[in-house]
């Protein structure tokens, strides 16, 4: 049984397709970011207020990494636990500005720092350049946590989606390196499974928003 509001999102968008709406998957890759992006800053006109935000870089394995920083709304002056965030979009699409009211809803509601990073995205990069991306951003924060206000015994990290899957990877990287682990993963609906076939890809291949052609996108 699906939640009243998944079911009518889900009937919208299968209304949006008879009427001749275009699915993501049949677009370029190129194209199909921009109207992302336009969705969401299209429903999220009003983004939560929180206390600051500020934007900025972080050296990375191929050029600068972009990141969004949060402090939640009542936030003392100090360091913070903070979240590193890794936005989902299979590893295609997605952006600091589409997961720019996640990020404000999360540093309010779990009174932490959020810091979210904009990884290079494939097929113009392709693997490993995200999860290298994220990595460097992590380690970078961690190493430097006095300049993050954030507090290096309580840095996370989380994602949805594919940004779940990052999480793991660099959790998976510092213990394989010996290096300090984050203090916890926060994994939302993670990729985790490589694998093209399993009973619910099977199952859920259409008509539930994620598709199995989209998932091959």
């Amino acid at each position: 049984m699906l939640d009243p509001e998944a079911r009518t999102l889900l009937d919208l968008m299968e209304q949006a397709t008879k009427a001749g709406r275009p699915k993501l998957e049949s677009l370029p890759h190129a194209i199909g970011r921009a109207a992302v992006d336009k969705m969401s800053e299209d429903s999220e006109a009003d983004p939560p207020e929180v206390a600051s935000v500020v934007d900025g870089t972080v050296p990375g394995p191929a050029g600068a990494i972009r990141f969004r920083r949060y402090r939640p709304l009542g936030a003392k002056p100090g360091p913070l636990p903070t979240l590193i965030y890794y936005h989902g979009g299979g590893f295609v699409i997605g952006s600091i500005e589409t997961h720019d009211s996640t990020c404000r809803r999360l540093a309010n509601k779990s009174r932490c720092q959020v810091i979210s990073i904009d990884y290079r995205l494939a097929p113009e990069h392709p693997f490993p350049a995200s999860t290298d991306d994220s990595l460097a951003a992590f380690r970078h924060i961690r190493d430097n946590a006095a300049s993050f206000e954030a507090d290096p015994a309580r840095l996370a990290v989380g994602g949805d989606s594919a940004g779940g899957a990052i999480s793991a990877v660099v959790c998976q990287a510092c213990r394989d390196a010996g290096d300090p682990m984050p203090a916890f993963q926060m994994l939302i609906y993670p990729a985790t499974d490589s694998s093209k076939q399993s009973t619910s890809r099977t199952a859920f291949a259409e008509g539930y928003f994620l598709s199995g052609p989209l998932m091959e996108w």
